[in-house]
This record gives structure tokens, sequence and C-alpha cells, in this order.
């Protein structure tokens, strides 16, 4: 690995010291071994993806924000981009059905 982007890079975290962080800005966790569990399922940045609009500054999340209902506005959108995805097939196989037959019959087979 290239040295210069050494000092750069956050050393890796714990679950345990993830979550200390957390807290530290003002998030309510709950059962901390659910919360880790959790972590262990969801990468942390993508979590703390959920968090951005709880955000006063870098370093303090709004009063009262818990740590579980940010994992289930997570688990919300990942029930909704799933439904949206089986919708999308289905309106691309479709589209693709309706461009192929009509360019087959405007162009023909060569």
């Amino acid at each position: 690995m290239d040295k210069s982007y050494e000092s750069e890079l956050k050393p890796p975290a714990t679950y345990k010291e993830m979550i200390d962080i957390l807290r530290s800005r003002g998030l309510k966790v709950g059962n901390e071994n659910r919360a880790t569990d959790i972590l262990k399922r969801i990468n942390y940045y993508r979590l703390t993806g959920y968090l951005l609009p709880y955000k006063i500054n870098e370093e303090k999340y709004i009063d009262g924000t818990v740590f579980e209902h940010v994992v289930e506005l997570y688990d919300f959108d990942m029930r909704l981009r799933s439904l949206l995805l089986d919708i999308f097939e289905y309106v691309e196989v479709s589209m693709r059905s309706q461009i192929s037959y009509h360019l087959a019959h405007k162009y023909g087979s060569e």
C-alpha cells in the first residue's frame, strides 16, 4: 500500500468502539449485543448514511436519535428497494420485448 495514504486512513474499530463512537455523538443504543449483531450484518458506514438527516454536525446527532429506529429505516429502505427492483425488472423486460418486436418488423431480420 502507498505510504502517503496511511496517515489519511482511520484505524479499524471494533464493534464496541463503533457503538461507543455512535453513543459519544448522542445516538441512543438500547441493546449493545443486538447493535453488535446489526453492525456485523450492516456495514458501519452504510448504516451511518441513514444517520445523515439526524446530524447536527460531524460530532453530534439530534437529541433523541435512536439506533434501533435508524435500523428500522434501513430495513424499510431495503424492503422498498427489493419491491421496486421487482417492478423495474417487469417493466424492463416488457419494454425490451416491445422494442424487439418493433425493430424486427421495421427492419426485418437483416
